[in-house]
């Protein structure tokens, strides 16, 4: 399996729609193609649009499909301007800007308690933003209205991705 890997500060796109795709509805599921590492960082740009204080977010894909970097740009929509990195040793990594952002990864973590021990329960219950990566390693501890992101490797080159999106449930 091919991977692809960029510096994720090095996408300085400005704000703008992902190219070919005009006002995405994200009240219902979404199946989507982003084509390169750009349009993957555009797509959580316009992600972030739609987000609210105590949002989470639950991301799935497999090493080296583009978490992180979706990440990237939901933090810069969402008004980051710092380094975005992936978590996986130290876990979680916070974000202060005009909201505060909870970035974690359960890639190494194998226990509930371990999960537990992060504080991800307080960090459910605030106003921040939680984007959680390798949520399907523990799918019991994510709350039952958090947005539910899949990024897939496609055979479609090395750079496409398909994304599924759930947001999250209208309560």
């Amino acid at each position: 399996m091919k991977s692809y890997f960029i510096q994720a500060d090095a996408v300085q796109s400005p704000k703008r729609k992902i190219t070919g795709r005009k006002n995405l509805d994200f009240s219902n599921t979404q199946k989507l193609k982003t084509l390169s590492p750009e349009e993957t960082f555009n797509l959580g740009l316009e992600i972030s649009e739609h987000l609210s204080s105590g949002d989470v977010i639950a991301l799935i894909g497999e090493l080296g499909a583009g978490k992180t970097l979706l990440t990237t740009g939901i933090c810069r929509g969402l008004g980051f301007q710092g380094e975005v990195t992936s978590p996986s040793y130290i876990h979680v990594q916070t974000y202060v800007g005009p909201v505060t952002i909870h970035h974690i990864d359960l890639y190494l973590d194998r226990s509930e308690e371990e999960v537990y021990d992060l504080g991800i329960d307080e960090m459910f219950d605030s106003d921040s933003i939680v984007i959680v990566e390798w949520a399907d390693s523990f799918p019991n501890l994510m709350p039952n209205n958090c947005w539910q992101i899949e990024i897939c490797w496609t055979d479609e080159g090395e750079t496409v991705r398909d994304i599924l999106i759930k947001p999250k449930p209208v309560i």
